[in-house]
């Protein structure tokens, strides 16, 4: 067995403390990397969401416009028969 100086020692305390934070610092940079990606999934998801809210106000406006239409033009050929 080796005697170490007081010096020493905490050398090596040093480079095991640094260790184990370069350590802790490697798992909070991977975890902070899943949890960006996974902010980003859901803004893209909610995004998606969003179009797909507005596409479909889009074809229900457009939906009522053509029974209105549809409505018009069967007014209009019941009017017509009823004059004829």
């Amino acid at each position: 067995l080796t005697s170490r100086l007081p010096a020493e020692a905490e050398a090596v305390d040093w480079e095991a403390a640094l260790k184990r934070q370069n350590a802790a610092n490697d798992e909070l940079c991977s975890e902070n990397s899943q949890l960006q990606i996974e902010v980003q999934r859901l803004a893209a998801e909610e995004s998606a969401a969003e179009v797909s809210e507005e596409e479909a106000e889009d074809q229900e406006g457009w939906l009522e416009e053509l029974i209105s239409k549809v409505l018009e033009g069967t007014r209009e050929i019941a009017h017509a028969r009823e004059s004829a």
